[in-house]
């Protein structure tokens, strides 16, 4: 986490969207949503698509951030 933050702490940051680039998978109670991309906008307007974030676990319509990559 510490190279996102040093690379992107301190920039004025929107985020735009999320979705998951890998099936989802379901088993006995939760589904698993993988391939997480994060969509952000600086203040000029410049998209990024961050992959920064792991797989989020979904269950009784909670999320939970299951992992992330640094």
């Amino acid at each position: 986490m510490e190279k996102w933050i040093a690379r992107y702490g301190g920039h004025n940051l929107k985020f735009v969207g999320i979705r998951f680039d890998r099936p989802s998978e379901t088993y006995d109670g939760f589904r698993l949503l993988r391939g997480t991309v994060l969509t952000l906008q600086n203040a000029a307007g410049e998209k990024w698509e961050l992959k920064i974030l792991g797989s989020i676990v979904v269950k009784n319509e909670k999320y939970k951030l299951l992992s992330y990559k640094d």
